[in-house]
């Protein structure tokens, strides 16, 4: 199971518990959630360390966060004195400034090219920048959490029309780039954020839709242009 797969079922799992509390078809303790929501933030350091063992610095980082926030619920007094947000952007702070020592791609997005027929793409606090030349592009899911990302598939094709890719942006934002004779459709849900479609043949009629877009903006932002 991958990354975004992972986040995707805590999500979910997050969305239905919260929601069938909500219709009263189950009784959420509150006391219990305010106690251990600090484990979303040791899964997504322990997932991403799994994933990317490289990326040891944001991993440690959300891990002892998590594991600090979750002490101190639990009653440890050495810890009681610590306030999520208090501490949460110092932590950012350091954690931008380790990077910058200790990568040397800290101000450039990660870059290559793919052939294969889809993408998958995660980037969280970090970049990417991916031409993509595949002659039978399919589609794929992007997402980004305080990064980016920017698609080229100007020199890609589509056989089987259309192609769809799933789009979420959390204070992060992602730009793609289509042929100009590519007719674009987008739909998505922007939560403080947005979305906008500047291709050329947006507005034609009586041509197919070569790529659906679906996105998902929250505090971010998507663009597909020519």
């Amino acid at each position: 199971m991958n990354k975004r797969s992972v986040y995707g079922i805590l999500i979910l799992a997050v969305g239905f518990i919260a929601l069938a509390g909500s219709l009263g078809f189950v009784e959420i303790d509150r006391s219990l959630w305010s106690t251990f929501w600090p484990v979303i933030l040791i899964a997504i350091g322990l997932v991403n360390l799994i994933e990317d063992p490289h990326n040891i610095i944001f991993s440690g980082m959300m891990t002892l966060l998590g594991t600090v926030f979750l002490l101190r619920n639990l009653g440890f007094e050495m810890f009681e004195r610590f306030n999520f947000w208090e501490v949460f952007w110092p932590v950012i702070i350091i954690f931008v400034g380790l990077q910058m020592l200790t990568s040397k791609k800290i101000f450039s997005a990660h870059s290559n090219t793919i052939s294969g027929n889809d993408l998958d793409i995660v980037r969280i606090f970090s970049g990417a920048d991916v031409n993509i030349d595949a002659q039978d592009f399919t589609g794929g899911d992007i997402v980004t959490i305080f990064g980016g990302a920017n698609i080229d598939l100007r020199h890609a094709a589509i056989e089987n029309r259309p192609a769809r890719i799933d789009i979420v942006c959390v204070f992060g934002g992602a730009d793609v780039k289509v042929p100009e004779d590519w007719k674009v459709k987008v739909t998505g849900v922007p939560i403080f954020g947005g979305w906008g479609n500047k291709t050329s043949m947006k507005n034609k009629t009586g041509q197919p839709v070569d790529l659906e877009i679906s996105c998902v903006t929250i505090f971010g932002g998507m663009d597909v242009k020519n």
